[in-house]
């Protein structure tokens, strides 16, 4: 059995697991990270790229992994995993179910060097040029006009807290610096919005499904085998160079 997991959450640690295996993965502001410490005991598997965005997985369930995918392993850890229900889930969204017991698990980050990249961009372009040209100015810029979005609301704010802005100059440039930022942000939503932007943007996403981030195989383990000595598994680039 083989089938992905896809962590769409933004956060830079990833978790799969049994929801049955591990309480509320509720994060604390300081001590132990319950996420590191359920994958310690083998109860789920943690995943950090190092970076904020989602991941995903190609999971392999007592079949041999792709060879063409073992030979762009970017190191391997190994440990186990319960998984008592078999209902398999990627940070609490998608999910998958599988024979329920535990499992021996290897685990690595996949090394594409950038084929990645290409291919997907070569899919958006073939779908769409006009769109891909779009497209590429068009990412870059949205998360530039997030980024200065945040600042301006957080300099009118400071300018009417902390500043000598009365209210009502608060308000008037509230107006005017919004009035002219909506107009871009209409523009820009648009924009997203053009078919053949859509079909660039929906061809590069097929293409990035045949690269996946990381590589989870499982092997079930005979029932009643004892693991009580052996632990979880936490892996990707940012536990490794953490």
């Amino acid at each position: 059995m083989r089938f992905d997991l896809v962590c769409q959450t933004q956060a830079g640690l990833h978790a799969v697991y049994d929801p049955a295996a591990v309480p509320p993965l509720d994060r604390p502001a300081r001590g132990e990270d319950p996420v590191e410490a359920e994958a310690t005991k083998g109860n789920l598997i943690a995943y950090s790229s190092g970076s904020s965005g989602p991941a995903h997985f190609r999971v392999f369930v007592d079949e041999p992994v792709d060879p063409g995918l073992e030979k762009r392993a970017d190191g391997t850890t190994r440990g186990v995993l319960r998984v008592p229900t078999g209902h398999l889930v990627a940070s609490g969204a998608e999910a998958h179910d599988i024979p329920a017991g535990t499992y021996e698990v290897t685990a690595f980050d996949v090394e594409w060097r950038g084929e990645d990249l290409a291919a997907s961009s070569a899919a958006a372009m073939q779908a769409s040029r006009t769109g891909f040209s779009i497209d590429r100015i068009l990412g870059p810029f949205s998360g530039a006009l997030v980024v200065l979005t945040v600042v301006g609301a957080l300099l009118l704010v400071g300018d009417w807290v902390i500043g000598d802005a009365t209210l009502r100059t608060t308000w008037t440039r509230l107006a005017t610096y919004g009035s002219w930022l909506g107009i871009v942000w209409l523009v820009v939503i648009a924009l997203w919005f053009v078919p053949a932007v859509r079909r660039a943007d929906e061809a590069r996403t097929r293409a990035q499904a045949d690269y996946p981030d990381a590589v989870i195989h499982l092997r079930r383990l005979p029932d009643g085998e004892d693991v009580s000595a052996r632990t979880g598994v936490t892996f990707g680039v940012g536990f490794t160079e953490g």
